[in-house]
């Protein structure tokens, strides 16, 4: 895990026309927090599973480095349990991605979309071995929030309707690597579900 430290972050981003997937910046003061460098894996999840008798996702198997993909919010959920952590709350996840400042970076690597042309480069066919696209990633060292798969959050930091959760993040295959990208779909939804991993948080680590 890595620190995220305390402060006044702004989250949110208003697009040039107006859509269902942004909120207006707002400023939200963050105590210090951990979250994890990488996105959960196959070879964690297959540990849990066998540990905890949990059932599979919804694909499953997959490749050890990859991160797990089709989980529902509420495995995601008892996995960071199991860890001693939790899912990060959206405006966590939101800061780890873009960093301290007003109006910060959009994208994890800076504001230019393409990294220099790296972006372009990302596999968009599967998943990728977590951390292994070296320039993809945030100003706290957090790799793949973008390019990999989407990832469930916890408490949202705009409303959503009865029921739903939030996934944040980009996937393969739809490149939309703003980090203020917000998606709020129904937790047993399996079109979005197939595409979903996630990460833990912690408020301290021992």
């Amino acid at each position: 895990m890595v620190p995220v430290t305390a402060g006044p972050y702004e989250v949110g981003f208003s697009p040039p026309a107006p859509d269902d997937y942004h909120t207006a910046p707002q400023v939200i003061n963050l105590p210090a927090y951990w979250v994890d460098q990488y996105l959960t894996t196959n070879g964690q999840y297959a540990e849990y599973m066998s540990a905890t008798g949990a059932p599979a996702p919804v694909t499953w198997p997959g490749e050890g480095d990859h991160p797990v993909i089709g989980v529902t919010w509420d495995q995601a959920t008892a996995f960071c349990q199991w860890k001693h952590k939790r899912l990060p709350s959206e405006a966590e996840w939101e800061a780890a991605g873009r960093g301290p400042g007003v109006s910060p970076q959009l994208y994890p690597w800076g504001n230019d979309v393409t990294a220099d042309g790296q972006a372009n480069k990302m596999p968009d066919q599967d998943t990728y071995p977590v951390g292994s696209q070296s320039f993809n990633q945030s100003p706290f060292k957090v790799f793949d929030m973008v390019g990999n798969v989407w990832e469930w959050v916890g408490d949202p930091y705009a409303s959503v309707p009865a029921g739903y959760k939030i996934l944040r993040g980009g996937r393969y295959g739809l490149p939309i690597n703003d980090l203020a990208y917000r998606l709020a779909v129904i937790p047993g939804d399996t079109p979005y579900i197939k595409f979903a991993g996630f990460r833990c948080a912690a408020d301290q680590v021992q």
